[in-house]
């Protein structure tokens, strides 16, 4: 396996922690290349793909490092752990301190800090509550900006620092012991950007025992890099949570909406994170969009409860229609009008788009008012608004039903 690196140190200990964990049974194509950018970043490239069933990498199940257990704390621009050696065996935290040198070595505490906006926006939280104004963000998030509204000690930065970095590295999984979700950090796994069209996470894997398998997706037909899907994730996510503006991605998550349905009924819409989680088969004609379906229930009033709706274009030009027009059917399914459900599709339809665009064109107006704020800080934001319009514009309502 090559590792393409001018950096000694860290090509040493990148190829020390590919032989341990090869050599305790987790499996990595042997074509596999890791490369190192001079800014830090580290990615994962195979020249000959061997196939979209064969597993690029089928990591064991104890090879994933519960993050709490690692006690992670910083010193200067470099992390520091205490492991909790009632909770990791000496080959976790084997692999445990050789993910950190890891780290450490490819300065990404500077790279995070750089690049991370709840530390970048420390000096300007208004900028990020005027982004994220109208959506639900989740109790980690209002934390996070309750923590930067107020004045820190230096050791709470540092924390701080130390969480978000952590946050943006894990995957949450299913303990084997306690039947809890726990986040864990992925030896070399961790290292696969995000793409929507990249390898899932797998763990259904014929070995049982809980190994992750991830495979060989190269969405670019220029490049041999490959990538991993980190979920149902828009522009507005990636930077939030890994701070990156995703262009590629082709959906913006509608902000929370309340939609009458003429006299049957209404759409109330939120725009959370969420995994589909209702139990009914999905109808044979959203199958082919079933990555884009919203969780959803109908309460004793007949209101429809959304998790989210996702506006799309590109790759899937009418999901966003499809959607609703189920929704729509199911919901007057006792006695159906097609005239009734393609007009009030449409109407849904404009409005979600509508809502959206003025959204996002309120905050184009609020960066271009605030005339305090870093330049650097709103353009990023500015960046990223436009992605997001760019995107809803493209979104045709027009054509029939």
């Amino acid at each position: 396996m090559n590792v393409q690196t001018s950096n000694i140190a860290l090509k040493k200990e990148i190829k020390g922690l590919i032989d341990l964990l090869i050599k305790n049974g987790t499996v990595i194509n042997s074509g596999l290349s890791i490369e190192i950018s001079e800014e830090g970043g580290i990615s994962l490239h195979l020249r000959r793909p061997a196939g979209r069933s064969k597993p690029l990498i089928r990591l064991k199940s104890e090879h994933m490092i519960p993050a709490a257990a690692l006690n992670t704390c910083l010193r200067g621009d470099s992390f520091e752990i205490d492991p909790d050696r009632r909770l990791l065996n000496p080959l976790q935290i084997e692999i445990g301190t050789r993910i950190i040198e890891i780290y450490n070595a490819a300065g990404k505490v500077a790279l995070h800090k750089g690049e991370n906006p709840w530390i970048q926006y420390r000096g300007s939280p208004h900028l990020l509550e005027l982004l994220l104004s109208s959506l639900h963000l989740g109790k980690v998030k209002e934390e996070k900006l309750s923590f930067i509204r107020g004045s820190q000690e230096q050791s709470g930065v540092n924390e701080f620092v130390v969480q978000t970095f952590m946050e943006s590295r894990v995957l949450s999984r299913q303990a084997e012991d306690t039947g809890k979700q726990q986040q864990v950090i992925m030896p070399i796994l961790d290292y696969l950007d995000h793409d929507y069209r990249g390898s899932p996470y797998d763990f259904s894997s014929p070995y049982g025992g809980g190994d992750l398998r991830v495979f060989c997706r190269q969405p670019y037909i220029w490049s041999q890099e490959c990538y991993a899907n980190y979920g149902r994730i828009d522009a507005v996510d990636t930077f939030v949570n890994y701070g990156f503006i995703d262009r590629e991605v082709p959906f913006v998550r509608s902000i929370p909406l309340e939609i009458e349905i003429g006299d049957r009924g209404k759409l109330t819409i939120h725009s959370l994170q969420a995994a589909r989680m209702n139990s009914e088969e999905t109808p044979k004609t959203l199958r082919d969009i079933q990555f884009l379906l919203p969780d959803w229930r109908r309460d004793e009033s007949g209101e429809y409860i959304l998790s989210h709706i996702f506006v799309t274009t590109g790759s899937y030009p009418y999901a966003t229609r499809r959607i609703i027009k189920w929704i729509i059917e199911d919901m007057t399914r006792d006695s159906i009008d097609q005239k009734f459900v393609a007009e009030q599709t449409a109407a849904a339809e404009k409005k979600i788009v509508d809502a959206n665009v003025a959204y996002y064109e309120r905050i184009l107006i609020g960066l271009d008012h605030d005339e305090k704020a870093d330049s650097g800080l709103k353009n990023r934001i500015r960046q990223l608004v436009e992605t997001q319009l760019n995107k809803l514009f493209k979104y045709s309502i027009s054509e029939k039903l």
